[in-house]
């Protein structure tokens, strides 16, 4: 690994860690680790804009229509939570493709090829092995149970966390290999 004089004095930037990989001192799994973990947090940020957005949009729309009721918030951190936890194994499934291919234009091709058909693969019982509708089927079953009254199509979270986890960790997996082999 690196020695703690190695540090002191550099700011982590890009090219202190890039000299530290030249140099074999920070193995490609860490590496891919942190590149990942990036990845995790630009997702996180959008859930927490899209919660900004959707509670101030709210605000005004109810102070401008004259409506007194509104979302509880619990409800909206509840639904940005599940939209964040779905999305993991989708974005996990994005970020192995962008590994897999080196060219950008293949990647973001492949990506938007798996990503439009997920709204009609969320309608068949095939939904649950397509990691790129995971959202879209919560956002539905969510709001079907919001606007009917005595049919519950709640989210299902057994059969979900089971193929989720299991397709998370296969494109990490299969992400992280690649990318080790590439750096080599």
């Amino acid at each position: 690994m690196y020695n703690k004089s190695d540090v002191q004095g550099h700011s982590l930037s890009y090219s202190f860690v890039c000299k530290l990989i030249i140099h074999e001192k920070v193995p490609c799994a860490l590496f891919y680790f942190l590149k990942s973990c990036k990845v995790v947090f630009y997702l996180f940020v959008e859930m927490v804009v899209f919660l900004a957005v959707f509670v101030i949009t709210g605000l005004l729309a109810t102070s401008h229509t004259g409506v007194t009721e509104a979302l509880p918030i619990t409800d909206l951190l509840k639904w940005c939570t599940g939209l964040f936890f779905t999305m993991l194994p989708g974005v996990a499934t994005m970020w192995a493709i962008t590994v897999l291919f080196e060219k950008p234009w293949l990647s973001v091709g492949f990506n938007l090829l798996f990503v439009i058909p997920g709204v009609l693969v969320a309608n068949t019982p095939f939904w649950i092995i397509y990691p790129y509708c995971y959202s879209g089927y919560l956002v539905s079953c969510s709001l079907h149970d919001y606007t009917t009254e005595g049919v519950n199509t709640a989210f299902r979270p057994f059969p979900f966390l089971l193929f989720a986890m299991l397709l998370f960790a296969l494109a990490i997996m299969v992400a992280m290999t690649r990318f080790g082999k590439r750096q080599q």
